[in-house]
C-alpha cells in the first residue's frame, strides 16, 4: 500500500466523512491517463495482489471473526466494512466534477460550511492541509491533488523539506498529510501492531503514521499475531485489510500487481516464477540465443 495518509492526530481529520471527502477529491483515472500512460492500478486493498486481499463482501468465516467487533464501529465504517469495497472513480477528464461534488457534500454534513469564498471547520477555523514531501518524485503527484483540495475550498499547500527534517517530522508524526509506504510480507503477523496498532500511535518513530485507535483494529490484530496456521493467517488479514479501509484513514494512490523486466532474449526461466517475484535465481542463459546475440553485436 502506497497512500496519502491523514494524521488522525489532528482534529480536522478526526470525522470520518471528513477523510472520505478527501479521498474522493483524489483523481486517479487522470493521474494514471495522464502522467503514468495508464501503467499502473488503483491500489484497492492494503494487500493488494494477493490472496490476503479482501474481496466481495465477507465470507461466512470472517463474519464470525466481524460479528462481535461492528458495535465497535461507527456506522459509516461499520456499513462500509459489510459491503463491496470499491473506490470512487472519475471519467479521467482532470475536472472530478463528481468527486468534488460528493465531497463538498460530505464535509457540508460534517459542519463544515463556506464563508467569503473560503471553506471553515465547524469550530470556525480555516480548513487548512498542508502535505509534507522530500526530495522531488511526488511533487507532480501531489500538485494536481492540491488543486482539488483548493477547488473544495481547502487552504491546501505543499510543504518540501530536506531529508533531515523530513525524517525527524515523520518520527515526531509532525504533519498534515503525508505519502507513506506499508510494505507488507505474504506472512503479516504481530509487527502489524506497528503499523496499526492504538499504542503505536503514541510512540515516536513507530509506523502508525495515521495515529490509528481502534478497538476493533487491535483486537484483530491481535488476534493474527496469534494466528496458528495458514488459513488463520489469510483470515485475520482479510478481515484487518476490511476494518482498515472502511476506516478511510489514508487516501490510496497507485501500484501494480507485476514487474516489469527488460532483458535480453538470451535469458530463460521457468513457466511459474515465485510469487511476487521475478525470480532471477532461477533464470538461465540459453547458449544458442546468447551466440546469436554476441554476433549481432560484434556487426
Amino acid at each position: 500500500m502506497q497512500a496519502l495518509v491523514m494524521n488522525l492526530r489532528r482534529p480536522i481529520f478526526q470525522d470520518i466523512k471528513v477523510r472520505q471527502a478527501l479521498t474522493a477529491a483524489y483523481d486517479f483515472e487522470w493521474m494514471n491517463k495522464t502522467l503514468f500512460h495508464g501503467q499502473y492500478e488503483r491500489l484497492q486493498s492494503f494487500f493488494h495482489g494477493s490472496e490476503l486481499a479482501a474481496t466481495g463482501t465477507p465470507s461466512d468465516a470472517e463474519m464470525q471473526v466481524l460479528t462481535p467487533l461492528l458495535s465497535e464501529l461507527e456506522p459509516t465504517q461499520r456499513q462500509a466494512t459489510l459491503a463491496e469495497w470499491q473506490l470512487p472513480t472519475s471519467d479521467g477528464n482532470g475536472f472530478n466534477r463528481q468527486g468534488l461534488l460528493e465531497a463538498r457534500k460530505l464535509l457540508l454534513e460534517a459542519g463544515f460550511y463556506y464563508e467569503d469564498m473560503k471553506l471553515y471547520q465547524p469550530d470556525g477555523s480555516l480548513a487548512q492541509v498542508e502535505i509534507l514531501m522530500t526530495g522531488e518524485t511526488m511533487g507532480r503527484v501531489l500538485l494536481p491533488y492540491i488543486r482539488n483540495l483548493k477547488r473544495l475550498g481547502f487552504d491546501a499547500t505543499l510543504r518540501q523539506v530536506d531529508g533531515p527534517q523530513y525524517y525527524e517530522r515523520m518520527r515526531r508524526f509532525d504533519y498534515d498529510m503525508v505519502v507513506d509506504v506499508f510494505a507488507q510480507s505474504l506472512s503479516p503477523g504481530a509487527e502489524q501492531a506497528a503499523f496499526w496498532g492504538s499504542a503505536a500511535a503514541d510512540e515516536p518513530g513507530n509506523h502508525n503514521s495515521a495515529g490509528i485507535k481502534n478497538a476493533a483494529v487491535d483486537q484483530v490484530v491481535a488476534a493474527l499475531g496469534n494466528a496458528k496456521n495458514r488459513d488463520e493467517i489469510v483470515l485475520y488479514t482479510q478481515v484487518l485489510d476490511r476494518l482498515l479501509r472502511a476506516g478511510h484513514y489514508v487516501v490510496p494512490l497507485y501500484g501494480k500487481s507485476g514487474t516489469n523486466v527488460a532483458y535480453w532474449d538470451q535469458y530463460r526461466h521457468t513457466e511459474k516464477l515465485p510469487t511476487n517475484a521475478v525470480g532471477i535465481d532461477y533464470w538461465w542463459v540459453d547458449k544458442e540465443a546468447e551466440g546469436r546475440i554476441n554476433k549481432y553485436l560484434k556487426q
